[in-house]
């Protein structure tokens, strides 16, 4: 009788644990001026969704020192690239073995080379059959369709043509993880993808 009364609470999930954990740090990433879409990837990457993102910084976001150092704060790894003395791109890591992956991989090839666009999709977490129809190797459905599959998506890449049912699930879970922990982000990526 007294036995429901004593029930312990189910084990919370990784990501609602790191969540919890990162409260504050998800609240200063959501107010840090940069692009939603930026803070998106970086929320992603602190609950243990995304190993890593790049990005390039405008002259109306923070300083790249700034978001820098946030996200350092939050316990993620970041490196800053400059071009040409005011423009900056940061990469973005769980860990700082793909930062040096990220620019071993600047570094060596051209960004509109396929074997560049598939090693770089996957050091930052898509599906390799995705990447493998980005790169051109398999086929895609294009952009604009890849959209159209599901309009509460506020994440999305190219999908492949043959495996897109599989690739779909993940960019539901990243949607389904921002629209739980930040939800304001969500709201925002939702108006501007329905405009």
């Amino acid at each position: 009788m007294f036995e429901k009364f004593y029930q312990k609470e189910p084990p919370k999930d990784p990501i609602t644990l790191l969540a919890e954990q990162h409260k504050t740090d998800i609240e200063k990433i959501k107010k840090l001026k940069c692009h939603y879409a930026s803070k998106i990837e970086m929320i992603l990457m602190l609950l243990g969704e995304k190993p890593a993102s790049t990005f390039a910084l405008t002259s109306k976001d923070d300083s790249a020192e700034t978001i820098a150092k946030t996200l350092r704060d939050a316990g993620l790894k970041v490196a800053i690239e400059t071009k040409e003395e005011k423009y900056h791109s940061l990469i973005i890591a769980r860990d700082q073995s793909s930062i040096d992956k990220i620019q071993a991989l600047h570094q060596i090839q051209r960004k509109k080379d396929e074997v560049y666009q598939e090693q770089y999709g996957e050091l930052v977490g898509y599906p390799k059959t995705a990447t493998a129809a980005f790169a051109g190797k398999i086929p895609s459905m294009g952009e604009k369709e890849s959209w159209k599959l599901d309009p509460t998506l506020i994440y999305s890449i190219i999908y492949s043509k043959d495996h897109w049912q599989e690739e779909i699930k993940l960019m539901r879970k990243w949607t389904e993880t921002i629209k739980k922990y930040a939800p304001d982000l969500y709201e925002e990526a939702l108006k501007k993808r329905n405009m």
